[in-house]
């Protein structure tokens, strides 16, 4: 953000989830790969991080209501979206782009609750992008409100 001269913009060293606490974050191997579900068997490169519920922190914060919003958490999808959920479900959130990855979902969580838990938000149109691999993304959408 300085690099950029951002001024519009925050960052916040923390991670979200369905509850406040503190977490391991696994590290990848490259950029973007790091997660809150353990990766792949390897659990020796991690670091602790806070976690808070997104609707918290737009709270605390004070931030404004988003109007979109992209989840990319290799594995802590539902969490976040549930997390979130009073932010989700306001009207002034439209639209949601997330990168699901079903063979990092933990135990419970599946794609199918991902969606219902969207769709109880209010988006009532969620179209699925795959990849050729086994994450997708979707590009779920509140329409005719």
């Amino acid at each position: 953000m300085k690099l950029n001269a951002l001024t519009n913009a925050r960052s916040f060293h923390l991670a979200l989830g369905d509850s406040s606490g503190e977490a391991k974050l696994f590290l990848g191997q490259v950029t973007g790969a790091s997660s809150l579900v353990k990766l792949w068997g390897r659990e020796e490169n991690y670091q602790i991080v806070k976690v808070i519920e997104g609707n918290r922190l737009v709270k605390l914060e004070k931030l404004s209501l988003p109007r979109v919003v992209k989840i990319d958490v290799e594995g802590a999808e539902y969490a976040v979206i549930y997390g979130l959920k009073e932010t989700l479900m306001n009207s002034a959130c439209e639209l949601v782009c997330c990168e699901i990855h079903p063979q990092l979902l933990p135990a419970g969580p599946q794609p199918k609750q991902i969606f219902d838990k969207l769709k109880s938000c209010g988006f009532n149109q969620i179209n699925i992008y795959h990849r050729g691999t086994t994450e997708y993304h979707i590009l779920a959408q509140k329409l005719n409100q």
